[in-house]
């Protein structure tokens, strides 16, 4: 039996376990996601390897080895990569992140900013005091996986609850959508410049910089804007695509695109990730695209590679030479998180800040000589209304904090990402080989923190939503109590 159908058992093998296995999870209202690590985790060979055994006979000829499978693999779950990130470009709506309002794109700032920060604190320190060799570079990346959100599973556990449509669950789905598209824009900008290949210094290096901040500059012009503007002037002169003489046409162009480009822009230094999300949000440009042939790409990823890429994933946890010292990595990469989301909620609901804002434009119009009085009684009230009122922003706060806690699959595509970035740089002896250990613990880490915070959040949530929200609150559920006990005496005695 040759290689290669030795390789369609592999990929039959992995597509079939993952899909099982996040089904099964499905069914029990967790992500699929989670189900999908773990059919790598358990049968992907982490757990063989780990009690020696790396491979078995089957027959005479044939021998499955779990090594073998997951290089065999990796160049399928690669597409899977691309495909899942496609998807996801053209699912952040660029219309519905121009409705949002100021407030949620202030909180989603100063979440990223913050949370971000944090992150580089964390990777730059605890690399250095683990390795003996603090490296920016790698810290930038590293400090990605703080950042993103993944919102399936605080959507679900709301929806659950009934608690969506509140205040805290409509804010939560538009901060989602702008973490994810914030954390890909710094992807972007950390994979195409602070691991372009670039060195020197001086003059040299802000050259080199300068001229991969031009490639990332045209290749974004060219897929978001050139490209579907082409495809629309083919389509609307010639009708390329509505009369074609075979079945989705377009489907194979594009998908012949997401690989080229994706090429292209490995090739500029960018990462094939980001090539393929810039072109599924250029796509959103093109009507006919956000039907059919968008349903395929979904049915067709989801169905098949992308459980591919999450079962390899799985698979590559080292468990015989995880550094557990990076156990400490996920109450870090929780509280920084927590705590960006935290900040960002409080600062926007701040009333005091808004209606003193209010106050002196008004005061400003005014030509009265009591305009100072006017100002301090109006900045008295408002005082005592930021008194009354903080408590109930601070209960919200920290429910938006733990909706914005779980984990995904854009942490561990950055994980996957990162992992070859750092290769290349002990490649080109940019970084120490003892830091290119840490690509094999980045994606055994990761793993554990989307597990981690997959699991927590629901719990967690139930309990924020079910807690009341202040004393007030509290003072008027006795209050309706009361009423409903003398309603009931009143009408024993009648």
């Amino acid at each position: 039996m040759s290689f290669h159908f030795i390789l369609f058992l592999y990929i039959g093998f992995a597509i079939l376990i993952a899909r099982i296995f996040g089904e099964i999870f499905e069914k029990l209202h967790l992500s699929s996601i989670i189900g999908e690590l773990l059919s790598g985790l358990l049968l992907g060979g982490p757990i063989f390897i780990l009690l020696g055994i790396k491979y078995f006979s089957i027959g005479e000829n044939f021998t499955f080895s779990f090594i073998d499978m997951a290089e065999g693999i990796e160049p399928f779950a690669q597409v899977g990569i691309l495909l899942l990130l496609f998807i996801v470009g053209s699912e952040i709506k660029t219309s519905e992140l121009k409705k949002a309002g100021k407030r949620n794109i202030l909180i989603s700032l100063t979440d990223v900013t913050i949370t971000y920060g944090l992150g580089l604190l964390v990777g730059y320190f605890l690399i250095g005091a683990i390795f003996g060799e603090r490296n920016i570079g790698v810290a930038a990346f590293f400090a990605l996986i703080f950042v993103p959100t993944s919102i399936g599973t605080t959507v679900r556990t709301l929806s659950n609850m009934k608690k969506l449509n509140s205040k805290e669950g409509q804010t939560l789905l538009s901060l989602a959508v702008f973490d994810d598209f914030l954390a890909m824009l710094l992807l972007l900008i950390v994979s195409g410049i602070v691991f372009s290949g670039t060195s020197g210094t001086g003059l040299g290096l802000l050259w080199d910089v300068l001229i991969q901040v031009g490639f990332i500059v045209v290749l974004t012009i060219v897929i978001l804007y050139l490209l579907p503007k082409l495809i629309e002037f083919l389509e609307n002169r010639f009708r390329i695509f509505s009369v074609s003489s075979t079945s989705y046409l377009f489907v194979g162009i594009v998908f012949g695109l997401l690989l080229v480009i994706s090429f292209f822009a490995e090739f500029l230094g960018i990462s094939a990730a980001i090539g393929a999300f810039l072109l599924g949000i250029g796509m959103q440009r093109i009507k006919f695209m956000m039907n059919e042939p968008l349903e395929t790409f979904i049915k067709f990823g989801e169905g098949s590679l992308i459980p591919l890429f999450f079962f390899s994933v799985g698979s590559s946890f080292v468990l015989d030479e995880f550094n557990y010292i990076y156990l400490v990595i996920i109450p870090l990469v929780i509280l920084a998180k927590m705590t960006g989301s935290f900040t960002g909620a409080m600062f926007s609901a701040n009333p005091l800040k808004g209606r003193l804002v209010s106050s002196i434009k008004k005061a400003r119009g005014k030509t009265s000589p009591s305009v100072k009085e006017d100002l301090e009684n109006s900045v008295e009230k408002k005082e005592i209304t930021w008194k009354t009122t903080i408590k109930p922003n601070i209960v919200s706060s920290g429910k938006i904090s733990l909706g914005m806690m779980p984990k995904g699959e854009i942490t561990l595509i950055i994980a996957a990402i990162g992992i070859a970035e750092v290769a290349k740089l002990v490649a080109e002896g940019r970084v120490s080989s003892e830091i290119g250990t840490l690509a094999g613990d980045l994606h055994s880490i990761t793993i554990l923190i989307v597990l981690v915070t997959v699991f927590l959040t629901p719990i967690l949530l139930r309990m924020a939503f079910k807690a009341p929200k202040s004393k007030e609150e509290k003072e008027r559920r006795k209050e309706k109590k009361r009423e409903k006990n003398e309603e009931r005496k009143s009408e024993e005695k009648e």
